[in-house]
């Protein structure tokens, strides 16, 4: 079984004042030289256990996951632990990334509308079902994250660029380094750290298997899927917990990331709880500066950070 390691590197671009933040996360290959040299049946992946919406048992889902976000923050200070990037900072597991401002990157609108592409069609019956399966998983956490809205195209391929769309899509990834990579996340930030749009281009160089049921051949749809729409919502990668959906290793046949783990669930709580809060007290101060002279917005700042993690092939 091949290892793989996480590369990532941001840099600043103070040129452009009108063009938000472009941020890029994305799952890619290891180099041949890391290639087993006999095969490995695939390990058999646990059963996706069943959500309750039931109060008591969430109330101890989330009491655990911020158990493991403040043992994580412990071991990291005894440890002497330093996020590799400034703009990046260590919660439970997952990253979460932090603007120019200081505030965490992530959606504040309340709600988001999301295109599936025609493109998608092309990874086989149920892939749109997939990708909203895969969506929903996070929705489904406490975590105030916005409400999202499905829209179907059927007409024709779109792209991913800045016009305004959040888009699912299947196509090759021509963005340079990046070819092999397994999917990519998009996001266009803003010097609040708001996410005013981002897409997703999922791989069409690599097999996806769709149905659950189906004989293994590639890689899970619904996992990958749902590893990048929690880099939709604005986390980061997990570099700890190999449960967590979010962790930066992943391997043919394997259906892990489906579900989210408690360090997950941690991150994307913290994430939107925290930076909520946040605006609220923004958002009276704003109305009291308004009083006085309705001056004062955010102005955009452009800003480059590149990801890239790798995966482990069986």
């Amino acid at each position: 079984m091949a290892c793989v390691l996480l590369k990532s590197f941001a840099s600043n671009n103070m040129n452009q004042p009108s063009t938000p933040s472009t941020q890029y996360d994305s799952l890619a290959p290891v180099s041949a030289s890391l290639l087993p040299t006999s095969t490995t049946p695939p390990v058999p992946s646990p059963p996706e256990p069943v959500r309750s919406s039931e109060p008591v048992r969430r109330t101890v889902a989330r009491t655990s996951a911020l158990a493991v976000l403040l043992v994580s923050s412990l071991s990291a200070a005894l440890m002497g632990f330093a996020p590799s990037e400034p703009s990046q900072r260590s919660v439970a597991a997952p990253e979460i990334k932090i603007s120019e401002s200081g505030n965490p990157t992530r959606w504040h609108a309340p709600s988001v509308d999301i295109t599936l592409d025609a493109s998608l069609e092309k990874l086989g019956p149920g892939a749109k079902d997939t990708v909203r399966f895969a969506f929903a998983t996070w929705i489904e956490t406490d975590a105030r994250t916005p409400s999202l809205a499905f829209e179907s195209d059927t007409t024709k391929q779109g792209q991913a660029k800045r016009d305004g769309v959040n888009r699912i899509l299947a196509a090759p990834i021509t963005l340079a380094g990046h070819e092999g990579d397994l999917a990519v996340t998009i996001s266009h930030v803003d010097s609040s750290g708001a996410i005013v749009e981002a897409d997703v281009i999922i791989n069409t160089r690599h097999k996806f298997d769709v149905d659950a049921d189906s004989s293994c051949g590639g890689y899970d749809l619904r996992s990958i899927v749902t590893h990048e729409a929690g880099h939709f919502f604005g986390l980061g990668e997990d570099r700890e917990d190999e449960h967590a959906a979010m962790f930066f290793k992943t391997s043919k046949c394997e259906i892990n990331k489906r579900m989210l783990a408690p360090s997950d669930v941690a991150a994307i709580d913290f994430l939107y709880d925290q930076a909520i809060d946040d605006e609220e007290v923004a958002t009276a101060g704003c109305s009291m500066a308004a009083t006085r002279g309705g001056e004062g917005y955010w102005g955009w700042l452009a800003l480059v950070g590149l990801g890239m993690v790798a995966l482990r092939r069986r």
